[in-house]
């Protein structure tokens, strides 16, 4: 999920995007809140992301 919306290495977004930008891809979805901030959570815990200050920033 982290790869079709933080595109490059370094692209940057609040948190409040990100999750406005996933749920719009998962509209469908009746979990899509949960389902962004979980996308969010495990990016962060295995190093993809870091989240400092309500920004977004893509590592790898």
């Amino acid at each position: 999920m982290i790869k079709r919306i933080l595109k490059k290495v370094g692209a940057k977004m609040s948190v409040v995007d990100y999750r406005n930008a996933v749920m719009g891809i998962c509209a469908s979805n009746p979990f899509a809140f949960e389902k962004a901030i979980g996308s969010l959570g495990g990016a962060s815990r295995w190093g993809v992301v870091s989240i400092a200050n309500g920004v977004v920033t893509r590592l790898k």
